[in-house]
């Protein structure tokens, strides 16, 4: 049997509107089996709506985004469910569940005994550090414990790596060291048992550090794609971010020293 593409998720001439503005133009966009891509670009840049069309949240003005080369729009629910999740920044939650309940809500699109539902569960919260708490409520965590209670939520939801699509943006916002890398261990881990892994990122250094591939996003258009050392130069930082900047080596790892604005800040 011949192994599936390496393509999973592609988005072809994506163009957005919000009214006269527009949000995305023409972008294109490939995710692989395998891979970790991120996302960057300065606020307002884009990168949240399009994550919005790449999970099929947002329908585009113009173009498609296929998964499997299939438009998504064609997948049941529940069958996308189980091949692609999406952690958004921020996730609102007012019912007063435990932890382990609201991973379990992870579990909603499968039909499976209450054994199986309570292996996923646990093998979840395992990941994230917080099997032991799992009868803890959910209302009484910091907002980073909440963050990793609903990682944990989607790793249910997907239940393997293989032939999946993990989506997180800015998962690493409101943890601490120890669970930013954590959550770059899981996206590694699960890229590298045959998912798809998209983080949307701020940070140039982790991007640098744990991206296989990168877009660069500027006013809703793609204005770099590829490895991020062929991307990430000081010329289109500046260009993109107004800042001069350069890349240090550190420790066989490249850190970017910032100088200053282009131009002072008003």
């Amino acid at each position: 049997m011949n192994p599936p593409p390496p393509e999973i998720l592609r988005a072809e001439g994506i163009c957005m509107r919000a009214g006269a503005k527009p949000l995305l133009r023409n972008v294109d966009f490939t995710l692989q089996r395998g891979k970790i891509h991120v996302i960057v670009g300065p606020n307002g840049a884009g990168k949240s709506t399009l994550l919005r069309v790449l999970t099929g949240e947002a329908h585009p003005t113009s173009g498609s985004v296929a998964l499997d080369g299939r438009n998504l729009a064609e997948y049941e629910s529940s069958d996308l469910a189980r091949r692609r999740a999406f952690l958004p920044q921020t996730s609102s939650l007012t019912f007063p569940f435990t932890i382990r309940e609201v991973v379990e809500i992870g579990r909603l699109p499968y039909r499976e005994s209450k054994v199986a539902t309570t292996a996923a569960i646990e093998k979840a919260l395992e990941k994230v550090g917080l099997w032991e708490r799992a009868d803890e409520g959910y209302l009484h965590l910091s907002g980073g414990e909440k963050q990793r209670v609903h990682l944990a939520r989607i790793l249910a939801q997907l239940g393997q790596p293989e032939n999946s699509v993990l989506i997180l943006d800015e998962p690493t916002a409101s943890l601490d060291l120890t669970f930013q890398h954590q959550v770059f261990a899981i996206a590694r881990e699960w890229a590298m048992n045959g998912a798809a892994v998209l983080l949307v990122l701020h940070d140039l250094n982790q991007t640098m550090r744990f991206a296989e591939t990168v877009t660069v996003l500027k006013e809703g258009m793609v204005t770099g794609q590829g490895t991020p050392s062929e991307v990430l130069t000081p010329e289109l930082i500046q260009d993109v971010y107004h800042v001069n900047a350069h890349w240090v080596e550190s420790d066989h790892h490249q850190l970017l020293a910032v100088d200053g604005p282009t131009s002072p800040l008003s």
